[in-house]
């Protein structure tokens, strides 16, 4: 018996494995949300062990458990909510599959979030913004023309970090930009963002020891800047600027998006 338990555990986490491959290369999921998935499905499966049972067969009273534990473990709603939602639909995958009889979470609802308004930047802290990019450091200049290409385009900050050189057009004035399920989307940019792009790229920006070997926005070492250090110059300069804390990036990118002239 425990041993047929033991059997299920294995199979449903092999399964995970093809699962996650199966989002990355049919639906193309971002490696972030791969990752996100993976991490949901990997702590639902160490409670799975730990209590015992088997994967297949659970019902969704056992489901519910679960995000108790989660919650009694002093998850926020949100994460409860983005581990259900990832639970949901890998056993609505394997139901696809004829792994399961029937989806335990099929009836099972998110908590109800708290819908919190972030503060949108105004124009006169975006120029306070830009202001912390004062000198002629390498972190200044790139940091300027970085996020005045987001200012000028509304793009998401893992837009910005996958671009590559070949991706902006000086002329007409353009930016190539890749979105979720890499989408292509080309988009104008204005000569302000143009000029600060440009002047990065000829005095300041390194040789790129990224895979592709030419990223656009790097760091010291020559590395492609992450999702994470872009996060992280953004709120490093919101803090020098004086900036309200309650701005967050994604604010940034599309309160103004319109650009400068």
């Amino acid at each position: 018996m425990l041993q047929d338990i033991k059997n299920s555990q294995d199979e449903f986490y092999n399964l995970s494995l093809e699962y996650l491959a199966y989002l990355q290369k049919v639906r193309q999921y971002s490696q972030h949300t791969v990752r996100a998935y993976q991490s949901d499905i990997k702590r639902y499966l160490m409670w799975v062990k730990r209590e015992g049972f088997n994967p297949f067969t659970l019902s969704h009273l056992d489901v519910r458990g679960y995000l108790f534990e989660l919650k009694m473990g002093g998850c926020a709603p949100k994460t409860i909510a983005r581990n259900l939602s990832s639970i949901k639909q890998f056993y609505s995958w394997l139901e696809e599959k004829g792994k399961v009889e029937s989806d335990p979470c099929a009836t099972l609802s998110s908590p109800k979030l708290a819908r919190l308004l972030p503060h949108v930047i105004s124009e006169h802290d975006m120029d306070k913004f830009l202001d912390t990019c004062s000198t002629q450091s390498f972190d200044d200049v790139r940091d300027l023309a970085m996020f005045e290409c987001m200012y000028a385009t509304g793009a998401r900050i893992s837009e910005i970090s996958a671009l590559n050189i070949e991706d902006i057009n000086f002329n007409p004035g353009q930016v190539k930009l890749y979105g979720k399920g890499s989408k292509e989307r080309l988009v104008p940019l204005h000569k302000r963002a143009l000029g600060e792009i440009k002047t990065y790229i000829d005095s300041a920006r390194l040789d790129c020891h990224d895979e592709t070997g030419n990223a656009l926005f790097v760091t010291k070492t020559g590395k492609r800047m992450t999702t994470a250090q872009i996060r992280e110059a953004f709120h490093n300069r919101r803090a020098l600027a004086g900036i309200s804390p309650s701005c967050y990036t994604t604010c940034f990118c599309y309160a103004f998006a319109r650009g400068r002239s």
